[in-house]
């Protein structure tokens, strides 16, 4: 059986004979192509590589940056609903598409620490 899994793995050597998951990796790949047949493991091993080079680590590097940035933004949106409701301003429905539009962090961060010392709903929104 053993034999037989080996040759289903030659596909995953590299030109030295080692898997291309690496040393390490073998056991791996072994019970891998055992389990899911050769080519899915065949493709498995490939994404593998493929996540680790490292221009792709940079694209996914700046993919993390961005989701962050929008959690932050996402963040600030809910934090200002909140305060604008806590300190009973009138959410108009204008207002809030103004809120959930507003793609710059920055300026929701702005609005809100406003909206904490605000007389009114149109002091929030002063800087535009």
């Amino acid at each position: 059986m053993l034999m037989a899994i080996d040759r289903t793995l030659d596909p995953l050597a590299t030109a030295d004979g080692h898997l291309s998951a690496g040393r390490n990796g073998h056991h791996q790949a072994r019970s891998a192509t055992a389990i899911l047949g050769s080519d899915t493991a065949r493709r498995i091993f490939h994404v593998e590589s493929i996540i680790q080079d490292p221009n792709v680590q940079e694209l996914i590097g700046e993919w993390e940056e961005k989701g962050r940035g929008e959690g932050r933004a996402a963040e600030a949106r809910l934090l200002l609903h909140q305060v604008l409701v806590a300190r009973s301003f009138t959410v108009t429905p204008d207002v809030r598409a103004r809120i959930d539009g507003e793609p710059d962090v920055t300026r929701l961060e702005a609005w809100l620490e406003a909206a904490v010392t605000a007389t009114s709903i149109g002091d929030v929104f002063r800087d535009g």
